[in-house]
């Protein structure tokens, strides 16, 4: 188990939302950007991934999974949402606290998937931010799709930390 992983499970405000995951993803990046302004940097989408998401969708139709757009929209620091039920991206915003964490989860008929974002101490006055992301399938084309797109996933999540973090 990764720290970003171990973190977001001893925070008790979001540890239900990592505990029986069929898969779980965590990683960790130092900032001194606040909440506010590291979650706006996960609106910041490289346009290959974009064309990513658009080269699965031949996979989407074939596996009847829903063709939503998962790219986030541009958003300021100011406005980042936090109100529980609100949207961001394809995530509904389901807890928050300022500055300290930020949980969005995400539905279909075939998975569902929570990220979580928690604010540490970092050293030398800054943030360190464990991401973690949790999917449930929630039927066997679910776990078949996330099979398929896990390899990409990991390279994403990854390339938005880095990007959020600078």
């Amino acid at each position: 188990m990764n720290e970003a992983i171990r973190a977001v499970k001893a925070a008790p405000e979001l540890a239900e939302a990592v505990d029986g995951a069929d898969h779980l993803e965590g990683l960790s990046a130092d900032s001194r950007k606040d909440l506010r302004a590291f979650l706006a940097g996960l609106s910041s989408t490289p346009t290959w991934m974009e064309g990513l998401y658009k080269a699965r969708q031949p996979l989407a139709r074939l596996l009847r999974v829903p063709p939503d757009k998962l790219v986030f929209p541009k958003v300021t620091p100011d406005n980042v949402p936090f109100a529980a039920g609100a949207r961001y991206g394809p995530f509904t915003v389901r807890a928050s606290r300022e500055n300290r964490f930020w949980l969005g989860g995400y539905q279909a008929a075939h998975l569902s998937a929570d990220l979580a974002v928690l604010r540490a101490d970092g050293t030398g006055g800054g943030n360190r931010y464990h991401l973690v992301t949790a999917v449930r399938y929630r039927s066997p084309r679910g776990k078949l799709y996330f099979g398929l797109v896990r390899p990409f996933h990991h390279l994403v999540m990854r390339t938005l930390a880095h990007r959020a973090a600078r």
